[in-house]
């Protein structure tokens, strides 16, 4: 059957046929156009059907935060875990009016931008990029998943600061994404395995870090 999600794929695996995406310019282009489309079906959907999590308990802790005051929000009323992530929905909720559906389209705006930026400066094939983020069901899983989704969002940042070589900046930027999603401070070991050689050891280091 087709549907938008369909329709949206085929367009955006389409669209190098007809664009230059040889150049940079034109290349950057086309990821700013796909980045877009995704972001129209992802963040214009009905928030109150689409959705697992996002109709239910998201719903519920949205207007649940959007009655507490911010100090009571970081008293602990709600919880000392992803503290971050409930001041990011506190924040919204106060920004939109408790509109929650915008509230999607805010969040949705930040996952796409983040891919965007980080496709852009690493990806060689976009489009294979675009078509494993589907394949591995990073995308339809954001619809529902989204303490996780703003969590990696910000972990692409992260993931930058340690190509970049900027330790301050990875530490931060990985504190706000456990402070988002507390299971991403398992990222905090990342920046000190990458100074590591590749040798005969690494594995073992690797699989006890894991471990």
């Amino acid at each position: 059957m087709i549907n938008i999600y369909t329709v949206m794929m085929a367009v955006i695996v389409a669209l190098p046929m007809v664009m230059d995406t040889k150049s940079e310019r034109g290349r950057n282009k086309y990821i700013n156009i796909a980045c877009l489309l995704m972001f129209i079906v992802m963040g214009c959907r009905d928030a109150f059907k689409i959705g697992n999590d996002s109709t239910t308990s998201y719903v519920e802790k949205f207007n649940r935060l959007g009655n507490m005051s911010y100090g009571e929000l970081f008293a602990g009323k709600e919880g000392a875990y992803n503290l971050g992530f409930d001041f990011f929905m506190k924040l919204c909720h106060s920004i939109t009016g408790g509109d929650y559906q915008i509230y999607i389209m805010i969040l949705s705006a930040i996952i796409m931008l983040s891919l965007a930026y980080f496709i852009k400066k690493y990806s060689v094939s976009p489009v294979q990029s675009f078509c494993y983020y589907w394949g591995l069901l990073y995308y339809t899983f954001m619809f529902s998943a989204e303490k996780q989704a703003l969590a990696m969002a910000i972990l692409l940042f992260a993931f930058d600061a340690i190509m970049e070589r900027k330790p301050i900046q990875f530490l931060m930027l990985t504190v706000l994404a456990g402070l988002v999603h507390f299971p991403a401070f398992i990222f905090l070991p990342a920046y000190l395995l990458s100074c590591l050689e590749l040798d005969n050891g690494y594995i073992f280091v690797l699989a006890g870090s894991l471990g």
